[in-house]
């Protein structure tokens, strides 16, 4: 099974920082999210991908516009951020399309939009992975790995039937969960909040 790897610690140190670089290489981690200051510490060669803020705090247009040129200057190659929860739950979806699109035209690297589930309906869900697909944004992240922002086997299946209605490898679909049951031929994000000294 792919796996990526998102640490958002708030206070990583260098070693640390160095020590999820290598477990990364060592396990054969697709990607690596940290958080911007995390990333300016790796070698350039070291860095893959960067988390706008908090993996479940959406941010405005102009923040994630910021932060996604912060990626691109850090020669990120991934760049995940949360879509705005506002924009979802009351269904602006004009808005979020126009807000994904801007991001789109301005990136040098490959964007990893994730959906927030707590609380979110399967046709909102659906209505989100199609909008993303039809923008032609196949990486996504389902959930943010929190107790209160699991993927169940429904959001897995979901999602598994529009990526394959549209032809796209599921292997560019991210689950974050602490078990990857759910969706065992997409790619598992191992989110850490807490690393051991």
């Amino acid at each position: 099974m792919k796996q990526t790897l998102l640490a958002y610690a708030p206070c990583l140190t260098t070693s640390q920082i160095l020590g999820l670089s290598q477990k990364a290489k060592a396990e054969d981690i697709q990607t690596l999210y940290l958080q911007e200051i995390a990333v300016s510490r790796l070698p350039k060669e070291e860095r893959s991908g960067m988390l706008a803020s908090l993996p479940f705090a959406g941010l405005m247009s102009e923040q994630l516009s910021y932060m996604l040129g912060r990626a691109m200057a850090l020669e990120c190659s991934h760049f995940t951020f949360a879509l705005p929860a506002g924009y979802v739950r009351d269904g602006r979806f004009e808005e979020l399309e126009q807000l994904l699109f801007s991001l789109k035209k301005k990136a040098r690297l490959i964007l990893v939009p994730t959906i927030v589930l707590a609380g979110l309906s399967q046709d909102c869900l659906k209505q989100i992975i199609s909008l993303c697909l039809k923008l032609e944004l196949h990486n996504l992240c389902l959930g943010t790995g929190t107790a209160l922002d699991e993927v169940t086997q429904a959001h897995g299946e979901t999602a598994l039937d529009l990526y394959d209605k549209a032809g796209i490898a599921n292997t560019t679909l991210e689950i974050a969960c602490s078990t990857p049951d759910c969706a065992p031929f997409t790619t598992h994000r191992i989110c850490l909040s807490q690393i051991d000294q």
